[in-house]
């Protein structure tokens, strides 16, 4: 055995480095294997190896974000709500329950404990964005989390090997997209074995027992890097304050923070939140809220090392119960993005005027529509989602990212499956021209969006559109980008709900980034470029950079 070696730098990288493939044939399986298109296409999904206590040890690289944190979160739950010598080998968890998991019902958890030589070693696991859940169709303006949907508790989808086929029976009368839903799950079940078979090789090509002491070391490591990029920043609170807008006419929040920064350690407090609302979905869990903001840390200070639990134990990240930010049951979550989305630009705006040089402007956050069609005749209902980004802010070295998602990693919906699916026409998607804010470096374009309905079907869309009031913020003298905008007829859009009846016509432009630094600093070259591409009309670079001779 080799319990006790103590490995070298190169030993132990490529030790890492096979985990995270492993991590990524799992994904694999779970991205070919899933039924909906917001896997399929739109990457809303993550899978994580943990370690048998449920801390993080590798990730896939493709899917979301945020599940790196909320996965490892959640298996430590399921642990103590069962009881270790309660799990057995063959046994499949699943759980939405908010509050232990991903901070709202879609997104689904799915842990498999992993043995070997009948001792829990590990966990393989996965979340999926589900294509629906029930409740409420746009639950929006929800009072209580029990209008949003389905949820469970930690629960044994498969207990010591079979099917529990009754779990499998009441998520199906409950949901609208039942194949989509099953089929999504069964592909998380069929990924995280691939997972696990692939974790027991490695165990037995390195000759060990469990993954307790390659956990400690990989943590150990990180933990020691990111102590050191703490350390090198000035000690000081560093505060910043960002408006949150619901979705709901006359109802407006309000993110606070204080960043601590004392020697290798960084404390981020959200005192002053906002108090938790009965009046939007946008209440976040602290689950949520840890996540969101231990990203943007990890890319500004580790950028270039894969993300497990070390990076997390310098930081201690706190929020008032009660609040948007640590909401309390039954608190509605649905649409919580609207707040967590925000937090990685809130946190980088924070430490902007002591890292300028490796911070981006406010970037322009995905809109994400899921489109419900009750089709005519035989041809049953489809739920399928419309994932579409804004523009990334510009950042001290380069110009934001046209239509590029963040803080996520999803793809844009193809127009071909959409149309497919939901039966409407996307008469126009282009870069939204003048969107991106101004600025030495200028933001990155949003989009417009044009969609008819020439079928003899309703479609109704649950509409999630931030920044449609508050646009990304530029920085350093960069001017915002602008907010977003949604008609409906040539009518304003202001529910949460966008119903697009046959022969009606939508019009969806997503926000832009903001812009980094004075705009009179950036080279006439580079404004002409911006006229020549289209992504700035001649006025706007007259209005904007005092460029008179705006023709290319």
């Amino acid at each position: 055995m080799t319990q006790d070696v103590a490995w070298d730098p190169i030993t132990l990288e490529v030790m890492w480095q096979r985990l995270l493939s492993c991590a990524s044939q799992a994904s694999v399986t779970i991205l070919r294997t899933a039924f909906s298109s917001v896997v399929t296409t739109s990457h809303d999904f993550r899978y994580v190896l943990t370690d048998g206590d449920g801390n993080s040890l590798a990730q896939s690289h493709l899917g979301e974000v945020m599940f790196v944190t909320t996965f490892p979160d959640c298996v430590k739950n399921i642990i103590a709500q069962v009881g270790r010598d309660q799990i057995r080998p063959g046994d499949v968890f699943i759980t939405n329950d908010p509050w232990i998991a991903a901070g709202h019902l879609p997104d689904m958890h799915v842990a498999t404990p992993v043995f070997k030589d009948g001792k829990l070693v590990a966990f393989s696991g996965s979340v999926i964005h589900l294509s629906d859940i029930g409740g409420r169709f746009g639950a929006h303006d929800a009072t209580e989390v029990y209008e949003e949907g389905l949820c469970f508790p930690p629960v044994r989808l498969y207990d010591a090997g079979e099917l529990n086929e009754e779990i499998l029976q009441i998520l199906r009368a409950n949901v609208r997209a039942s194949d989509l839903v099953q089929g999504d799950i069964m592909a998380q079940v069929a990924g995280n074995q691939l997972g696990a078979n692939l974790l027991c090789e490695f165990l037995d090509e390195y000759d060990l027992d469990d993954t307790t002491v390659l956990s400690d070391a990989l943590q150990s490591r990180v933990e020691a890097a990111m102590r050191t990029q703490i350390e090198a920043l000035p000690d000081g609170e560093y505060h910043r304050r960002t408006p949150v807008e619901t979705g709901i006419a006359g109802e407006e929040l309000e993110i606070q923070s204080r960043i601590t920064v004392a020697g290798d350690r960084m404390i981020v407090d959200y005192s002053g939140s906002s108090p938790q609302t009965d009046k939007a979905g946008v209440n976040c869990v602290l689950n949520c809220t840890r996540s969101l903001t231990l990203y943007p840390l990890q890319a500004l200070f580790l950028s270039d090392v894969p993300s497990n639990e070390g990076a997390a134990r310098p930081i201690e990240i706190t929020a008032p119960e009660g609040t948007i930010m640590n909401a309390l049951r039954p608190a509605p979550v649905d649409v919580r993005a609207m707040i967590t989305h925000l937090l990685p630009d809130h946190i980088m705006g924070s430490l902007a005027q002591i890292i300028p040089e490796r911070v981006s402007a406010a970037s322009g956050i995905r809109w994400l529509l899921l489109a419900d069609r009750a089709a005519a005749g035989t041809r049953g209902r489809m739920i399928t989602s419309f994932f579409q980004a804004g523009g990334v802010g510009a950042s001290a070295k380069r110009d934001g990212p046209n239509a590029k998602f963040w803080p996520i990693k999803s793809y844009h919906t193809p127009v071909e499956r959409f149309e497919v699916e939901s039966g409407l026409l996307v008469e126009e998607k282009a870069l939204r021209q003048d969107s991106g804010g101004a600025g030495r470096f200028r933001g990155g374009l949003g989009q417009r969006i044009v969609v008819s309905n020439p079928s003899s079907d309703v479609v109704k869309f649950t509409f999630y559109r931030p920044q449609m009031d508050h646009p990304a913020e530029g920085y350093f003298a960069g001017r915002a980008g602008m907010p977003g905008r949604a008609e409906l007829d040539g009518e304003a859009v202001t529910s949460a709900v966008l119903t697009v009846a046959p022969g009606q016509r939508a019009v969806l432009e997503t926000p832009g980034g903001g812009g980094f630094g004075p705009p009179d600093e950036r080279s006439s070259a580079d404004v002409l470029e911006d006229i020549r591409q289209e992504y700035v009309s001649p006025a706007h670079a007259e209005a904007e950079y005092g460029l008179t001779d705006a023709e290319p």
